[in-house]
């Protein structure tokens, strides 16, 4: 065999060297730098133990927000669910307000007046008394 080098493009880009396929923008892989399986199997387990533990921390934030705003965190990754969280809890939306009822404060501290005795034409009149 000669010193010759052949090359071929195809028509995805990928160039053909010596009965070897090389992408651009991907170094070609060498059999001598291959990973272990034991070393692949330990990250993608240290993976899946992350992941998990990002679930139970966001998990525990959503059973941190009351009740009825639990409907507007929205289905994120974990990671990214959590950062909502966190910015969601400092704008301060999931603040319950306490509203009073409508009749607990009336203007000019007038006292409600009590209409089951009184007759359609008595409360009509009651009306526009201006007392």
């Amino acid at each position: 065999m000669s010193d010759e080098v052949i090359v071929i493009t195809d028509d995805i880009g990928e160039v053909i060297v010596d009965d070897q396929v090389i992408t651009p923008g991907i170094a070609p892989v060498k059999n001598d730098q291959m990973v272990p399986k034991s070393r692949l199997d330990q990250v993608i387990q240290q993976k899946k133990d992350l992941l998990t533990s990002l679930q139970s921390v966001a998990k525990e934030l959503i059973e941190d927000i009351p009740e009825s705003f639990r409907m507007l965190v929205p289905e994120l990754e974990p990671a990214a669910q959590i950062s909502w969280i966190r910015k969601a809890q400092k704008s301060g939306i999931f603040i319950e307000k306490v509203v009073d009822g409508l009749d607990t404060k009336r203007p000019d501290g007038k006292k409600s007046v009590d209409t089951t005795g009184m007759t359609p034409m008595q409360m009509i009149a009651q009306g526009y008394n201006k007392k």
